[in-house]
């Protein structure tokens, strides 16, 4: 399979990259894939998205594994509506003004039927 991934840490250039995905791998448990790099390296999740990696390539059997890899982020975070809220729940000096400068203004909106 081959891979294409920006190296953020070196020259945030794009790089192609050749990865097996296999379930006979050390990180890989109960049957879970990983994408295995030439180097012999798992690409973990922080990885995978930080890097921005991209599938340029890969075989309908490698298509099926990646289909069960990344079915395992569907069960970390089944909906965006979740990851809203936790992001919404972050408190910041901007929220914390916006909410002050609303109060002064007399708060919310009466919410009318």
């Amino acid at each position: 399979m081959k891979l294409q991934y920006r190296d953020i840490l070196n020259d945030n250039k794009l790089h192609d990259i050749y990865a097996t995905v296999t379930t006979n791998h050390s990180a890989s448990s109960y049957e879970i894939p990983v994408v295995v790099l030439e180097t012999g390296e798992a690409v973990d999740l922080q990885s995978w998205f930080l890097l921005s990696y991209q599938i340029l390539s890969a075989t309908q059997a490698e298509c099926e594994l990646l289909s069960k890899l990344f079915s395992q982020f569907a069960l970390i975070n089944p909906d965006t509506s979740s990851a809203a809220a936790t992001l919404g729940s972050i408190k910041t000096i901007k929220k914390a003004n916006a909410s002050r400068e609303n109060g002064r203004k007399g708060g919310r909106p009466v919410k009318t039927p």
